[in-house]
């Protein structure tokens, strides 16, 4: 995926227009069996399950030009299942 998305991102962030959104997201928090993760937690790419999204997401806030948002969804993991939970 990192292939594919890093030169996309190259090819979208120079391109956005004052006063459009571009939001972009990823799961990046740490893989579960840790502690409890919330928003202030560090994210790197070594424990993420999505590595490449984690360098995205700084390609993005470094891009020069409007206003990015980042969504960091969160992943509910418990007894084998896992969910993907967005407030």
């Amino acid at each position: 995926m990192r292939e594919t998305e890093q030169p996309a991102l190259e090819a979208l962030l120079p391109g956005r227009a004052p006063g459009r959104p571009f939001i972009y997201t990823g799961l990046v928090y740490p893989r579960p069996g840790r502690r409890v993760t919330d928003e202030d937690t560090p994210v790197q790419p070594e424990q993420s399950p999505q590595p490449y999204k984690v360098l995205c997401e700084e390609q993005v806030l470094a891009a020069q030009g409007p206003a990015a948002t980042l969504v960091r969804a969160a992943l509910v993991d418990s007894r084998g299942a896992a969910a993907c939970c967005m407030a």
